[in-house]
């Protein structure tokens, strides 16, 4: 994976934005986006990351 030079995340409220953005977008499309994920980076300069996503229930949803 490559680093996208049209996305800036500066901010951990960009970075939340970004998540949100990414998460909502693979929910709406049928991607199951909970479990774990290890990202391996290509370049030792930034560390791997073990990743876990679990849904939570929303108090305002009727699901």
């Amino acid at each position: 994976m490559t680093d996208d030079p049209n996305i800036s995340i500066t901010t951990t409220d960009r970075f939340t934005a970004l998540l949100e953005a990414t998460l909502s977008a693979a929910y709406r499309n049928d991607i199951d986006v909970e479990g774990g994920w290890l990202i391996e980076s290509p370049s030792s300069d930034v560390p791997n990351w073990d990743i876990e996503i679990w849904r939570t229930e929303n108090p305002d949803s009727s699901d």
